[in-house]
């Protein structure tokens, strides 16, 4: 299942802001399925000797992507309470917004023009972003203030562009998927997560990743 050509690199971060980073290389064509995922991703995309930026707000359902020959993509996944101050998370789920790079990787946004630095340096982007008030955070844990759910419902999505229950659910099998890879048997995943059942987990897996528990051990990502 993993697929054929791809070269995948990941880690996880330091910063407050960022989830994780991940890069991957096509030598040689071939796809790759894009999980669910709560996140706004930030990726600068090379393919055909061009370069973009690329930002995206939260997947909701897997698909497959192609990739030609020579595609790379680094991506740096800003952890859900992490929002682009002046758009709609919401919006940006179905709209990305795209910004054409030169060949040094800079890239004009908000009438400033930003570098997006290699994979291991990837932090230096959000920290300039938030420098020039392009980027915030949000707390999304509920207190003890008097307010209603739809109150609170309403805070979540403005933030996330997602709904609490769309947010722990997506957030749910991430974890699974990162116990499945840590070689957890599915039942177990289940009992731990709080799923009705193994079958539950596996209806889940299907809906959210595009494979079964089991099958999807081999996709590359470890969100």
């Amino acid at each position: 299942m993993y697929p054929l050509g791809l070269m995948w690199r990941e880690r996880l971060s330091y910063s407050p802001f960022v989830e994780s980073v991940w890069k991957c290389n096509a030598p040689v064509t071939t796809s790759r399925t894009v999980i669910a995922d709560p996140s706004i991703s930030i990726s600068l995309v090379e393919s055909g000797g061009k370069a973009q930026v690329i930002i995206s707000g939260p997947v909701t359902k897997p698909y497959r992507v192609p990739l030609p020959a020579g595609y790379v993509r680094t991506t740096i996944r800003l952890k859900p309470a992490v929002f682009l101050k002046g758009f709609s998370t919401y919006e940006l789920r179905g709209n990305p917004l795209i910004f054409p790079a030169d060949s040094q990787a800079r890239f004009w946004f908000k009438g400033i023009c930003f570098q997006f630095p290699g994979f291991n340096q990837a932090e230096l982007l959000i920290n300039d972003l938030f420098k020039w008030d392009c980027l915030s955070r949000a707390d999304l844990r509920r207190d003890g203030r008097a307010s209603s759910d739809r109150t609170y419902s309403r805070h979540v999505q403005s933030i996330t562009g997602l709904s609490p229950y769309q947010l722990y659910q997506l957030q749910r099998m991430h974890t699974a998927l990162r116990l499945l890879r840590q070689g957890v048997p599915p039942a177990d995943v289940a009992i731990e997560l709080g799923f009705a059942d193994q079958s539950h987990l596996t209806r889940a897996s299907k809906q959210f990743l595009g494979y079964t528990p089991n099958q999807s051990t081999d996709l590359p990502q470890d969100p």
